[in-house]
């Protein structure tokens, strides 16, 4: 049952949010974030320089930046690409909440309908179709990744259970 929830979540998001794919640029900070942007052209080193040691349009987020010029080395400059992207990952967070609530719960279908709740929140259409918001998607990942780390089961190494959720509270913060 937990996994027919799953793909019925993951069909329902895709479903909801694809009109995305088609989606262009937007005109208000796409340009600075994205296509007008030289130092997501590659992983040089000054960009990687770049993204660690100055904000990026007044916000430390090299997880992002990393996120954009990996969508740019495989898509080009088409917004189609990195709407992709970000539909990829409000798919995951969606899975990941569902995750989280039949580990709390065990019941699967108050999960799905718990984690359709998050997935389909009005509050989740612009972090989906607007290319510059993901870094919103980057850090709910990194969170709900470092939650569902958290909660393993005892018994794991102490430093691993530690470090691993720790990691990816860090990565939150570079989102």
């Amino acid at each position: 049952m937990k996994i027919v929830c799953a793909a019925l979540l993951a069909a329902l998001v895709f479903l909801f949010f694809s009109p995305v794919l088609s989606f262009d640029f937007v005109n208000w900070d796409d340009d600075v974030y994205v296509y007008d942007n030289p130092s997501i052209r590659g992983f040089e080193p000054a960009n990687l320089r770049r993204w660690f040691t100055r904000p990026q349009v007044r916000l430390y987020v090299p997880a992002t930046m990393m996120s954009y010029a990996a969508d740019y080395a495989l898509h080009g400059n088409r917004a189609g690409g990195f709407h992709a992207t970000n539909l990829a990952l409000h798919l995951a967070n969606s899975l990941l909440a569902f995750w989280i609530l039949f580990s709390v719960s065990g019941n699967a279908w108050a999960s799905f309908l718990g984690a359709l709740l998050f997935a389909l929140h009005p509050a989740q259409i612009e972090p989906v179709a607007w290319i510059s918001e993901r870094k919103s998607l980057l850090s709910a990942f990194f969170s709900l990744g470092a939650f569902v780390l958290f909660m393993r089961p005892p018994g794991r190494a102490g430093l691993e259970r530690a470090l691993s959720p720790a990691l990816l509270a860090v990565l939150c913060l570079l989102a």
